[in-house]
């Protein structure tokens, strides 16, 4: 649940959208990165993993390549995969499920932005499914879900066997596998994915974002805030 400081942050900034008006959907997919929260999750856990071990700076070189990639919508599945086994490398399943726990009390859970819990507290109050869709793994991904009381998260799923880590689920949380997976759980609800709404920062969400009624873009890239300028779509910025 919500920490009291969250819903303090909340109110004290809550000018800023005083007129918000969120669209009537029967799902509302949010991001994570830039979107509910006000920076990378990926180059926030790796500096805090470089404190404790320098077993992070091989992830550290392989998530700045993928950045770079990422940024411009190009990243490739494979290139995903590698960075997660970087990731755990040498790691059991146990200790990492603890190591994400300590690094979102620790960290991640402060960069959540006031604004985008706005965002989806407004879509609870019309009766919205509220969905998390990332390209991080489940173990981050289930922390945010469960914090701020979302109604499920959609992401990549580690596979386990002995407690370690021996691959990823298909499809991936990413580019066209992003776009099957989202319209799987609309199937679910029986509700159709051109219905919903969808919220992020990257033109690497692109392709779920043309799927949507109602595209949303937030704290946007450069190139995306070109593609929503060009097609009038909503903008936020905080």
């Amino acid at each position: 649940m919500l920490d009291t400081e969250f819903f303090n942050a909340l109110t004290f900034q809550e000018s800023a959208f005083k007129d918000l008006t969120v669209p009537q959907v029967p799902i509302a997919f949010f991001d994570l990165d830039h979107t509910i929260l006000n920076r990378d999750i990926n180059s926030n856990w790796i500096r805090w993993r470089i404190k404790y071990t320098w077993n992070g700076l091989l992830e550290g070189v392989i998530g700045l390549r993928n950045y770079v990639y990422y940024k411009r919508g190009k990243l490739s599945e494979r290139s995903i995969n590698w960075y997660y086994w970087a990731r755990t490398l040498g790691v059991s399943a146990d200790k990492y499920q603890k190591l994400v726990s300590d690094f979102f009390h620790e960290q991640g859970k402060y960069h959540i932005a006031p604004e985008s819990v706005q965002l989806i507290e407004s879509h609870k109050q019309i009766g919205s499914n509220v969905v998390l869709i990332t390209a991080q793994d489940d173990y981050i991904a289930s922390h945010f879900f469960y914090y701020l009381n979302m109604d499920n998260y959609i992401s990549n799923i580690r596979m386990v066997k002995d407690n370690k880590f021996v691959g990823m689920e298909t499809p991936n949380c990413y580019g066209q596998g992003k776009i099957e997976l989202a319209r799987n759980y609309a199937r679910q609800l029986e509700v159709d994915l051109a219905d919903c709404a969808f919220y992020s920062d990257s033109i690497s969400d692109l392709p779920l974002l043309q799927e949507v009624k109602y595209p949303v873009a937030i704290n946007p890239d450069f190139w995306l805030e070109e593609k929503a300028l060009e097609s009038n779509w909503q903008i936020y910025k905080f």
